[in-house]
């Protein structure tokens, strides 16, 4: 069902549907990219699926590219919202997403990133089966600006990280404080987290990127999870938010490890600490010579042999207790997960 009109969501009715899952997608500027993101969301497997789309002032067609979609292929999913705005910002449009959606589980995807048929399935299971998780989160293949498959792993192959010890209950904090690494459109959550006095929405919108702190936030809780299996295709080009402006978004990052620091103990705490001043002091002496140049190269070498060690030491314990992680996928099967066929015109 799509609602259109001059105000559609004043026709949205607002109800939680129990079992439902709630798609939200933030769209600025993806036309080229927007119909492939809504095919890959009418393929997955999971019966019962809202889409809530916000255009947020796009200039390149984005909008209207969505609206074609929608027009040629009716019924795709439970329900279909689709607005448009001014541009506020992603974490605006993000908490405005948020309010819109009726599922009892979200599952947050770019415009321009997709996802893999039985990923959502995947990570609903996994928070029914673990009742303390409210988060959870999958890996993703990675693909570039023209869909071409990349890596395997946005996981293990873009950012380095050992799957085994987020898979482990007991390794999972010390590896994401100590060496961040998720990309973007793998998290699902149940709408508490949102809703909840002792949630953590809606997003802070003084931020341009929100996942630090979101991650950090379920993990002070003990509420995150992993599930080792695709559920999505991150798309890596140079207009994702987090490489246009590297610099602050790396000072909102550090604020945030700062301020979240004080919720952990030991060496996550001090990993935190630790990870902030090295970007701080980073982004601050890039440039520059004399004694603050050898004060970045002192704060960085501390920061890269303490987090080698601590990292180590992890993923030693976490190998003892780890089942075998899953074969490779053939670059037969990543092609077809990375590259979903284009809707005819």
């Amino acid at each position: 069902m799509g609602f259109e009109g001059r105000d559609p969501e004043a026709k949205w009715e607002r109800y939680v549907a129990p079992g439902r899952v709630t798609v939200i997608v933030p769209s600025y500027n993806h036309a080229p990219f927007v119909a492939d993101c809504l095919s890959s969301i009418a393929t997955e497997t999971y019966p019962d699926l809202e889409v809530v789309m916000i255009d947020d002032g796009s200039r390149d067609g984005t909008f209207e590219a969505a609206q074609e979609w929608r027009r040629r292929n009716p019924g795709a999913f439970s329900a279909f919202l689709l607005l448009r705005q001014d541009n506020q910002g992603l974490l605006k449009t993000l908490n405005r997403l948020v309010s819109l959606a009726r599922g009892q589980y979200i599952c947050l995807l770019a415009s321009d990133d997709m996802l893999v048929p039985g990923g959502i399935e995947a990570r609903v299971r996994a928070l029914q089966d673990h009742p303390r998780w409210r988060v959870v989160f999958g890996d993703c293949s990675v693909v570039d600006n023209a869909g071409k498959p990349a890596l395997a792993s946005g996981l293990a192959d873009l950012y380095g990280a050992d799957k085994r010890a987020l898979a482990d209950p007991h390794g999972i904090e010390t590896e994401l404080v100590w060496r961040w690494s998720v990309p973007g459109p793998v998290l699902l959550a149940d709408r508490r987290v949102y809703e909840d006095p002792d949630g953590y929405g809606p997003y802070p919108e003084d931020v341009i990127v929100e996942d630090r702190d979101f991650y950090l936030s379920a993990l002070s809780k003990g509420q995150l999870g992993f599930v080792d299996r695709q559920v999505a295709v991150y798309r890596l080009h140079g207009s994702n938010a987090s490489s246009v402006r590297e610099g602050l978004v790396r000072r909102q990052n550090a604020r945030c490890e700062i301020r979240r620091a004080r919720a952990f103990s030991g060496w996550s705490r001090l990993g935190l600490y630790l990870k902030a001043v090295s970007s701080l002091v980073e982004v601050s002496t890039r440039d520059q010579a004399g004694a603050k140049h050898w004060l970045r190269r002192i704060v960085m070498r501390l920061d890269r042999d303490l987090s080698r060690w601590i990292l180590r030491r992890n993923s030693e314990r976490c190998m003892v207790t780890s089942q075998p992680l899953a074969a490779p996928q053939s670059a037969a099967a990543l092609n077809a997960l990375c590259v979903p066929e284009r809707e005819a015109p």
